[in-house]
């Protein structure tokens, strides 16, 4: 069974910045313990979430964290090599900053987005030539749909951001001859869909529509939020984890 799934491995680490490890507390350091910071400064945020799952799946997976607030992909590869290619990984997920795989006219570098990207594919499949190697999808928001020119239409800007991803995984021959990235994880197509089927309300400045959750940070409406009253719980059992994820 496990080997049908593609995070059933031994294993696993995460990439990328603050859309990876969270922007405050509780998120941040949520479950840190049980994962392994490289940069030891005790990040938790979706690396610990997901361990906590594994866990109350039955699996024993050692999941790790390298991430920098801001930060690129391809600042990853030119200052964080050493510690990438220092372990054996199963699955490594790379987050982009997320802007900069947009097109140049809003405020992207694509170039470097796929130069920073096929860099640590090369290094991490040198060192792990099983090894797969995850796109982590980012996600437009209000702030950035303004502030990249798509005059607040969220799913102009999350068009160009699956198209970049989209089109980075599915080029069948790469010039160093690797193999293609093995799946996009589509974080931000899952926000458009919440928006999009009546969950979510894409628009703070009017206030939250009755029976609607809000998805980012309420502080910079940009990042994702800590808190939506709509998560559940990692456990069958609400009172023993809830309040520690929200």
């Amino acid at each position: 069974m496990c080997a049908s799934v593609a995070f059933c491995q031994t294993n696993v680490l995460f990439v990328g910045n603050s859309f990876t490890h969270g922007h405050a507390a509780p998120v941040n350091t949520y479950n840190n313990g049980a994962i392994t910071d490289l940069n030891k400064t005790h990040q938790g945020g979706v690396p610990g979430i997901f361990k906590k799952l594994t866990v109350q799946a039955g699996l024993d997976i050692n999941v790790s964290i390298e991430t920098v607030s801001g930060k690129t992909l391809a600042y990853h590869l030119d200052k964080k090599s050493a510690l990438i290619a220092g372990s054996k990984w199963d699955t490594v997920v790379l987050q982009e900053q997320s802007t900069e795989p947009l097109p140049v006219a809003h405020g992207g570098t694509p170039a470097s987005f796929q130069a920073g990207a096929d860099g640590l594919q090369d290094l991490i499949l040198a060192k792990n030539p099983a090894a797969r190697v995850i796109l982590y999808e980012t996600w437009t928001s209000p702030t950035s749909a303004k502030k990249e020119g798509y005059n607040g239409v969220l799913e102009a800007m999350q068009n160009d951001l699956r198209d970049s991803f989209r089109h980075l995984q599915a080029r069948s021959i790469r010039t160093s001859g690797k193999p293609d990235y093995f799946a996009v994880a589509g974080v931000g197509d899952a926000f458009m869909r919440a928006v999009d089927q009546g969950y979510a309300d894409p628009d703070p400045s009017d206030g939250i529509a009755p029976g609607r959750f809000y998805l980012w940070d309420t502080g910079d409406n940009l990042r994702w939020r800590r808190k939506t009253g709509q998560e559940g719980s990692l456990n069958p059992n609400p009172k023993n984890d809830q309040k520690h994820v929200q």
